[in-house]
């Protein structure tokens, strides 16, 4: 969406602006870590019996650390 308006703003349609770039950086990786948030916590039933500590160490470990991923990137890159 942000390349459609660039494209219908400017007639330099080849080159992506650095501001544009960091937000496209920012999506893949918020992106990323809901991908990786969804598939720890979706599968690690089938790593860890559901009641033993190792698995809830490792759903705690999973929500609480991608929990800071949002902000830490978005106070990097701005």
């Amino acid at each position: 969406m942000i390349i459609h308006r660039r494209k219908q703003l400017t007639s330099n349609q080849a080159a992506i602006s650095l501001t544009e770039i960091k937000i496209l950086i920012q999506a893949f990786v918020i992106f990323l870590s809901c991908v990786w948030n969804w598939v720890g916590t979706t599968y690690s039933t089938k790593l860890f019996h559901p009641q033993t500590t190792g698995f809830t160490i490792w759903f705690y470990v999973m929500q609480f650390s991608l929990q800071w991923i949002n902000p830490i990137l978005y106070l990097l890159m701005n």
